[in-house]
């Protein structure tokens, strides 16, 4: 049997995010390859504010608080409990991931969890986000990130889904 593989992206309320669009790249290819994936949204409770001024203020509060805002829904214990494989896909907030993105981990046991972050960035690569996941899930295998710039987003992803999928095989 293959593997299976869950794959957790940030998405925001009312925003159809470049996570999105990755994350389903990347269960069209596991899925291409005779794997079943799962996909879940990492979405917090309360939509940010739309004005850009007021966003900036309002993630980088949650990042200097460290701040665990409510998402909604939850991979069933079950399910979680299943799967050895995590592939995350979030921005870079803050040199950091998405606060949310940590409350999804909050709700879940992650002993002997192997997470893939796909961080997507504006040119500034994965900041600390890695030294951030090993430092919050130290039972964890945290791999080093497959990391994608705004510019690769709007051309062919292939070469990154590529490189996921080799960063999967390296078990």
């Amino acid at each position: 049997m293959k593997s299976r593989y869950l794959i957790a992206y940030f998405q925001p309320i009312g925003n159809q995010s470049n996570s999105a669009k990755v994350a389903e790249a990347i269960e069209d290819h596991l899925e291409q390859k005779g794997h079943q994936a799962r996909m879940f949204a990492i979405t917090p409770v309360e939509a940010y504010p739309a004005d850009e001024n007021e966003f900036m203020a309002a993630t980088k509060a949650e990042a200097e608080h460290r701040s665990r805002p409510e998402i909604v829904g939850k991979v069933s214990d079950g399910y979680y409990a299943n799967i050895k494989d995590i592939i995350l896909v979030a921005p870079n907030w803050w040199n950091s991931l998405p606060m949310a993105v940590f409350s999804f981990f909050d709700q879940h046991d992650n002993h002997y969890k192997r997470i893939i972050p796909v961080i997507l960035h504006g040119g500034d690569g994965a900041g600390k986000i890695v030294e951030d996941m090993r430092r919050f899930l130290p039972d964890a295998d945290v791999m080093e990130p497959v990391e994608i710039s705004e510019d690769e987003l709007s051309g062919d992803l292939k070469a990154k889904i590529d490189q996921v999928s080799k960063e999967i095989a390296a078990k």
